[in-house]
């Protein structure tokens, strides 16, 4: 943990111009900048981060195993996204990942404490509840989610991940 801690904290330091394609008004953009300042998810090509493109399961595993510095260490590497995809069916790393997906992976690598007060609304599948229950009630959602007066909350579960609600989650997280 303190290397992870004192790995984030130097990076942390060394902010980057920000990407053409992200306006400065963007309620995703300080946590877009934050990630590329510490090298963790950058452009997609050029100077453009593509914030609304979609990203594929193999993609987010990558950013999220960097973000978690689980990437510096080759040893570890296999037995860190083998914990991160446990009780994900189907784990396709060139499919486009899903929001629930997202959740799960984070979840199995954060460990925040369960949330009992969130009810989620809409569909999100049987695997996926307690992982995004968890996030939501740690605060760990993008912009665009949010958590209605009586605790509810539709994590839109089913829809594909953008790049930019990647960002939050990660830097959230």
């Amino acid at each position: 943990i303190f290397f992870v801690t004192f790995f984030y904290q130097e990076k942390k330091v060394k902010m980057k111009t920000g990407f053409s394609d992200v306006p400065n008004g963007s309620v995703y953009k300080s946590y877009i900048d934050n990630l590329n300042s510490l090298d963790i998810m950058g452009a997609k090509s050029g100077n453009r981060f593509d914030p609304k493109g979609k990203m594929t399961q193999g993609e987010f595993a990558d950013v999220l195993l960097r973000a978690h510095g689980m990437h510096t260490f080759p040893d570890e590497f296999r037995e860190n996204k083998k914990r991160m995809i446990a009780g994900i069916p189907h784990y396709q790393p060139k499919s486009l990942i899903t929001r629930q997906m997202a959740a799960v992976m984070i979840q199995n690598l954060k460990h925040a404490a369960p949330g009992t007060n969130v009810k989620l609304i809409g569909k999100t599948d049987s695997w996926a509840v307690d992982a995004i229950a968890a996030l939501v009630s740690q605060g760990i959602v993008d912009p665009d989610t949010k958590i209605n007066s009586n605790q509810t909350v539709d994590f839109r579960s089913t829809q594909t991940l953008s790049r930019q609600e990647a960002s939050a989650l990660l830097d959230k997280a």
